[in-house]
């Protein structure tokens, strides 16, 4: 008997090689996108002693060169494998998506109209295109790269390093009642006003030619311009909260040098 799949993580449990691969060779490029910095340092230090000689030079550019090349090429094989993986468990959602449509009772489908089924199949699960094809690999791989940073830093110059902390630990400050605060409104609020405003488009625009025939242009074209300036007035008011938060970390976060 088949496994019915039930969530998301039933879609992508079966490509996690998949993924494991693309996410080491994420990795693998944000390591050699560092290399370059490291030759440029030991560069720049061998100048400074009076040691560095023309072969030096070409030791050192050859070596940035070679990395910058295995970066590229690195991130080309692990969004290549992430991207193809993507893509086919959105092909399997939707095709799970629309057999399970085709099930449901009449009813329940005119109640939910049209619009909500189409921006289902296409808006919504292509929103989970990001995830599934950037997200899992970027995200681990960005994380790693200030990691290994102030890890690069501690090697040179533990107080360089400690200094470059205090502005990186200052933006939690901000950031965190951010995430934990507004974030929950913006995923409660902006996405229900989307999916309701994408349903009214929907059908608008598709069922245009009844609602002209049975008299009901004003009706429909109200509702179509009401969810329109409720996505508008919710989303503004959301990032007006984000704006006091993310301005002052950004900030910190361009003020390195002076706690350097």
């Amino acid at each position: 008997m088949t496994k019915v799949k039930t969530g998301l993580k039933d879609f992508v449990k079966p490509h996690r090689r998949r993924y494991i691969a693309s996410v080491t060779l994420a990795v693998c490029g944000v390591f050699f996108g560092l290399v370059p910095y490291a030759a440029i340092y030991r560069l720049l230090v061998r100048m400074a002693q009076a040691q560095c000689a023309g072969r030096d030079v070409v030791f050192y550019a050859a070596i940035i060169l070679f990395s910058l090349v295995l970066q590229i090429l690195f991130h080309t094989f692990s969004t290549t494998i992430s991207h193809k993986t993507a893509f086919s468990i959105l092909e399997q959602l939707k095709v799970t998506i629309t057999r399970k449509i085709m099930r449901t009772p009449l009813g329940y489908t005119q109640g939910k109209g049209g619009g909500y089924f189409k921006d289902m199949l296409i808006e919504q699960i292509e929103r989970l295109e990001y995830p599934l094809a950037h997200a899992i690999p970027e995200t681990t791989s960005g994380v790693l790269l200030p990691v290994a940073i102030m890890v690069f830093l501690f090697f040179v110059d533990w107080r360089i390093a400690l200094a470059a902390l205090v502005p990186a630990a200052g933006t939690l400050l901000f950031y965190l009642p951010m995430y934990i605060g507004i974030m929950n409104e913006f995923a409660g609020t902006y996405y229900h006003k989307l999916a309701a405003m994408n349903g009214r488009v929907i059908e608008y625009i598709t069922g245009i030619k009844e609602i002209k025939i049975f008299g009901r242009t004003n009706d429909a074209y109200g509702k179509y311009e009401a969810s329109i300036e409720e996505y508008r007035s919710s989303t503004l008011r959301l990032y007006k909260k984000m704006y006091s938060a993310t301005s002052p970390a950004l900030i910190l976060l361009s003020s390195i040098l002076v706690s350097v």
